[in-house]
C-alpha cells in the first residue's frame, strides 16, 4: 500500500483539522468524563467501584441491570481506566475495576460554556452527548430502549443538527470526505456514484457543492443517494433539495449494506465511486458488506471511505457514549480485524480492505498534515480517508 502525501494534501488536511478542533476534542473527552461520573453516581455504579474491586457482570447483577448494560457499562469503565482513574485486575480470568484516584468534580455548565466559547458550532454534539448520557440510567434498567432515548419523533431534530454542516464536531468528516473524492476522482467524462448509508444528507450537499464550485458537475452522469432508513432518506433528499440546484441526476434508493446488493436491484460493475462517511464501520459482518460493494463497482472503479478511527485498536472515542446504546453499534462480528465493535483502527481497516480483495489501496490520516504531527499519532489520529480499487 502506498499514498502520494501531496502538499497540496498537507494544507488541506490543515486547513480541516485545526488547533481549535484539537482543543474541542480534547474538552469534549473531559465533558464525556463528567457525563459518566454523573451516570455512576445517578446509579449506585460509583460506590460499588469506589470500594472494591468489582466486575460488570457482578455490578449487572447487583444493579438488577438488563443484559445489553454490558457494552456500554464495559466501555465507560475503560474510558475510565484509560484516563487513569479505575485500575483494573483480572480475577479468575474476570477484568474488575476499582477507582484508583479520585474522580474529578468537573462543573458541566462551565465546561460547556468553555466550549461554546471557542465555537458555538459544537453545540450539537454536546446537546446529543448529553441526551445519551441523560437515558443512561433507565437504559441500564430497561426502562427504556435507545429509541425512547434518541430517535423519538422529539428528538430527531438532535441528529439533523448533530450531522449538519454546520456542527464543527462533525463537519470535518465530510470535508475530508471530499478531500478523498476529488483527490481520487476518475478521469472521465461521465461518472456514476452511489453513497451508502447517507442519513440527513450533510456529506451529499458537502461533496455536490464542491463539484458545482469546481465545474465539475456535470461529469456526475447518475448520483445515487442511499440509507436503510425511509426516514433518514426522506431527511436527506430534503436537505439536499434546498442545497443543490440541479438535482435531476440525483436517485433516492432504501439500501441495507448488510444484505446482497443484488437482492436489493443493484446491478453488478455499475459504479465508478461508491463512498461513506462515517457509515460502513456499523456493518454487521463488514467483508461481506464489502465484498457487497465490490460486487456492484465497476472494474477500476473505487470504494471511499471517510471514518472516525480510533489512535489503536484498544483505544476508545469520546462519541461511543451516544452510539453504545445503539443494536446496530454494538452487534457485529469480531475477527482478527475487528476486536472490539464500532469504531475501527486504521491498521483494521486496510486489513479488510486487503480481505476484500481491494487494490490500490491508498488512505490519509488527520496527523498526514505535517511531519511533526506524526510524532504524536497515537494521540491525534480520529479521521482516516481510504480508497481500494477494484
Amino acid at each position: 500500500m502506498s499514498t502520494l502525501i501531496t502538499e497540496k494534501d498537507r494544507r488541506n488536511i490543515a486547513y480541516i483539522f485545526t488547533d481549535r478542533y484539537y482543543e474541542l476534542v480534547n474538552l469534549s473527552k473531559k465533558y464525556v468524563l463528567y457525563l459518566i461520573i454523573d451516570i455512576f453516581k445517578k446509579t449506585n455504579i460509583y460506590l460499588l467501584v469506589k470500594s472494591e474491586f468489582i466486575s460488570v457482570e457482578k455490578i449487572i447483577h447487583d444493579l438488577n441491570f438488563i443484559p445489553k448494560a454490558k457494552i456500554p457499562l464495559t466501555w465507560m469503565f475503560f474510558y475510565l481506566k484509560e484516563l487513569g482513574y479505575l485500575e483494573i485486575k483480572q480475577v479468575n480470568n474476570i477484568s474488575c475495576f476499582k477507582i484508583s484516584k479520585d474522580l474529578p468534580d468537573i462543573n458541566q455548565n462551565n465546561l460547556n460554556d468553555m466550549m461554546l466559547k471557542i465555537d458555538r458550532n459544537v453545540l450539537p454534539s454536546n446537546l446529543l452527548l448529553e441526551k445519551a448520557a441523560n437515558g443512561y440510567p433507565e437504559f441500564f434498567q430497561g426502562k427504556k430502549t435507545a429509541i425512547d432515548i434518541l430517535f423519538t419523533s422529539d428528538k430527531m431534530k438532535l441528529w439533523t443538527e448533530y450531522f449538519n454542516n454546520s456542527n464543527s464536531g462533525y463537519v470535518v468528516y465530510n470535508s475530508f470526505a471530499t478531500l478523498g473524492l476529488l483527490k481520487w476522482l476518475p478521469n472521465k467524462e461521465s461518472i456514476r456514484i452511489l453513497e451508502i448509508g447517507g442519513g440527513t444528507g450533510s456529506a451529499s450537499i458537502f461533496f455536490l457543492k464542491e463539484m458545482f464550485e469546481r465545474s465539475l458537475f456535470k461529469r456526475i452522469e447518475e448520483y445515487v443517494f442511499t440509507d436503510i432508513s425511509p426516514i433518514l432518506l426522506r431527511t436527506g433528499n430534503k436537505a439536499i433539495m434546498e442545497e443543490i440546484i440541479d438535482i435531476q441526476m440525483i436517485q433516492l434508493k432504501t439500501l441495507d449494506f448488510n444484505k446482497s446488493f443484488s437482492s436489493q436491484g443493484i446491478k453488478p460493475d455499475n459504479f465508478d465511486i461508491i463512498f461513506g462517511v462515517n457509515s460502513l464501520h456499523a456493518a454487521k459482518d463488514l467483508i461481506s458488506s464489502m465484498e457487497y460493494i465490490f460486487y456492484a463497482l465497476k472494474p477500476g472503479g473505487s470504494i471511499i471511505l471517510s471514518e472516525c478511527v480510533r489512535p489503536g485498536e484498544n483505544n476508545l472515542l469520546f462519541q461511543e457514549l451516544i452510539f453504545n446504546l445503539l443494536d446496530s453499534y454494538c452487534d457485529v462480528e469480531l475477527s482478527e480485524f475487528r476486536p472490539m465493535p464500532g469504531f475501527l483502527d486504521v491498521k483494521s481497516w486496510q486489513g479488510f480492505f486487503e480481505k476484500a480483495k481491494f487494490k490500490n489501496i491508498e488512505l490519509l490520516t488527520n496527523v498526514d498534515s505535517d511531519e511533526k504531527s506524526n510524532s504524536s499519532y497515537g494521540e491525534k489520529v480520529l479521521a482516516m480517508i481510504i480508497k481500494g480499487g477494484k
